[in-house]
């Protein structure tokens, strides 16, 4: 990789202060400051400064949660390194994906953990790596789904309600009483 590329290391779920702590202390004094943790429940400003910081060049490496991959445009990074294996093959594809968007090669790293499962992947690569995503599924007349959905389409693009029709009349009325519960 280049000099001054840009990597994230992650993907897991649980905290990336120890892992960040860690890599510190083995780094020489003058990289230690272009490492960084990030999660979820840090302050906006927080997760702002951290982005800010990786993609203005400031970091070489962030140590992360899957929230760096919630709506961050993360098109510099150059590796992805993850503790563990995500749950599912989706996260997994999602999350390695991070990296090379450039346009350039990318890297991605798994760090087996110490359980049967992780142990018979990391021993089998191409077994893992050829399986196919889990279907998803959502009931899409879930009153949550819906609301949530409806209001995101709308916001994108003026809904128009449809002629009445008995049917189509029901499902108005549906969605009206569900927007005002």
């Amino acid at each position: 990789m280049e000099e001054n590329s840009y990597h994230t290391v992650g993907g897991t779920t649980r905290s990336p202060a120890l892992p960040s702590a860690l890599l510190r202390e083995l780094l020489s004094e003058d990289l230690r400051s272009k490492v960084s943790a990030y999660r979820g429940g840090y302050t906006k400003e927080e997760r702002q400064r951290v982005e800010s910081d990786l993609f203005g060049g400031k970091l070489l490496a962030t140590i992360s949660t899957s929230a760096l991959e919630l709506g961050v445009d993360v098109g510099c990074i150059d590796a992805t390194i993850h503790v563990g294996l995500p749950r599912t093959m989706a996260s997994l594809w999602q999350q390695a994906g991070r990296a090379g968007r450039s346009g350039r090669h990318a890297l991605t790293l798994i760090l087996a953990q110490d359980n049967a499962l992780e142990q018979h992947f990391a021993s089998r690569p191409l077994e893992l790596l050829s399986r196919t995503m889990e279907a998803a599924s959502a009931n899409p007349l879930n009153p949550t789904l819906l609301r949530r959905h409806l209001l995101a389409a709308a916001s994108e693009y003026p809904l128009r309600l449809p002629p009445p029709r008995p049917i189509a009349a029901r499902f108005v009325n549906w969605v009206w009483m569900l927007f005002n519960q």
